[in-house]
């Protein structure tokens, strides 16, 4: 679950990209991620998640949203 975790905040740059219901559903299921592990962890979470290499990440840094 803690992968699922980082893999989940590693979308979040991307969310001016995706559609309404899309974003809807990613931001549920980082309360739900939040409310599992609390907060304190959830925010270790996401900042392991940012010093993760994040290769693919570059081809979407080229894109202007919608």
């Amino acid at each position: 679950m803690h992968n699922a975790a980082i893999q989940l905040s590693k979308l979040t740059p991307f969310i001016p990209y995706l559609d309404e219901d899309t974003v809807k559903y990613v931001m549920k299921t980082q309360r739900i991620f939040k409310d599992k592990f609390g907060e304190k962890e959830y925010t270790d979470i996401v900042t392991e998640s940012k010093l993760l290499p994040n290769n693919w990440a570059n081809v979407f840094k080229k894109l202007t949203p919608p």
